[in-house]
C-alpha cells in the first residue's frame, strides 16, 4: 500500500499531467504582495503570470479558462509540495471556468454536491476555507455589498455574527467587502477591503469597534484605519492551484487498471501504482 503521503503526490501526478486532462488554470499565492480580490482578473478575459512563477504567485493562463470543463480540484501546496486535494464535479457541465465567473451570476451553486475526493496529508488546518469544510462550491458569492469568489459552503455551517447586524464576512477564496458591481468598483475599495484568503468563520469582535478579520499573509487591504474593520495576518497556509478537466481519474483508478509511470509536473518523479494501491 502507498503511504498516505506518497498516494497524495501520485494524486497530484496525475492531476498535474496535461496528457490524463488536467489543466492548471489559474494560482493564489496570499502572500506575494499582489491582492487577488473579487474583482481582480477572476471574470475578465485576461492572462496572469508567467508559467515560471505560475506555483508561486498569483497567476491565470487565459487559454486553459476558456475550455469547457467537468472538474474543478483545489490544491493546497508550498514550494510545489502539495498538501490537500479536493475535487468537485461541476453541476453544469461544458462551461468554461471564465463563463462560470460571470459577474452576471451570483451565488452559483457550481458544484453537484460535496467534493467527490478530498485528500489531507499535511497538517489539517481547523480554519481553512476550503479544506475545513466540507461541501457545495458557490461561485460568486454575493451579499449585501460584499463578494467572495469561491465558498465552500456545507459541514460545519458558516454563522453570522449573533446579533445579524454586522454582515462584512467571508470564508473563502477572491474576497472584496463594499462594493456594489465590479464595474463600478472605485479604488478605495479594493485598497481596503480586498483580500486573497479570509479564515473559515473566524471573525471576532471587540467590543462595538472595530472588527478584527483574520486573512492569510499579508495580500488584503488596509482595512478602516482601525476604525471599522482591522486585519489580522495569520500565517499562509499555502498556495491555492485550480484544476479544471473534462474526466476525472478516479473511476479509472477503481477498475484494476494499471496507471503506469507518470512524469509528475510537480515533483519531477514518477509515480507507478495499480488501482488496488490507491483503493
Amino acid at each position: 500500500m502507498l503511504s498516505t503521503g506518497m498516494l497524495l503526490l501520485c494524486f497530484v501526478t496525475i492531476v498535474t499531467s496535461e496528457n490524463l486532462g488536467w489543466h492548471l488554470a489559474m494560482n493564489l499565492n496570499p502572500d506575494d504582495g499582489h491582492v487577488m480580490h473579487y474583482c481582480e482578473g477572476w471574470s475578465q478575459n485576461v492572462a496572469m503570470g508567467t508559467p515560471q512563477t505560475a506555483f508561486s504567485k498569483d497567476f491565470i493562463d487565459k487559454n486553459v479558462r476558456l475550455m469547457p470543463v467537468n472538474y474543478i480540484a483545489i490544491v493546497r501546496h508550498t514550494n510545489r509540495v502539495p498538501s490537500a486535494i479536493k475535487v468537485w464535479k461541476f453541476k453544469e457541465p461544458g462551461k468554461s471556468l471564465l463563463d462560470r465567473f460571470d459577474d452576471t451570476l451570483t451565488n452559483v451553486a457550481a458544484s453537484d454536491g460535496s467534493e467527490i475526493f478530498s485528500h489531507i496529508a499535511g497538517t489539517q488546518h481547523p480554519n481553512d476555507p476550503v479544506f475545513s469544510v466540507t461541501g457545495t462550491l458557490i461561485f460568486n458569492k454575493r451579499w449585501s455589498d460584499n463578494g467572495v469568489r469561491i465558498v465552500v459552503e456545507g459541514d460545519p455551517p458558516f454563522t453570522w455574527h449573533p446579533s445579524d447586524t454586522f454582515q462584512d464576512r467571508s470564508s473563502g477564496l477572491g474576497v472584496l467587502l463594499a462594493i456594489d458591481t465590479c464595474r463600478t468598483l472605485q479604488d478605495f475599495s479594493a485598497e481596503r477591503w480586498g483580500h486573497d484568503i479570509s479564515q473559515f468563520n473566524v471573525f471576532r469582535r471587540d467590543g462595538p469597534s472595530p472588527h478584527r478579520y483574520y486573512v492569510q499573509g499579508k495580500d488584503h487591504g488596509t482595512g478602516g484605519d482601525g476604525l471599522y474593520i482591522t486585519y489580522t495576518r495569520v500565517p499562509p497556509y499555502g498556495n491555492y492551484a485550480i484544476y479544471v478537466s473534462n474526466t476525472f481519474l478516479l473511476p479509472l483508478v477503481r477498475s484494476n487498471v494499471v496507471i503506469g509511470q507518470i512524469v509528475t509536473g510537480l515533483l519531477g518523479k514518477f509515480c507507478k501504482f495499480s488501482l488496488e494501491q490507491v483503493l
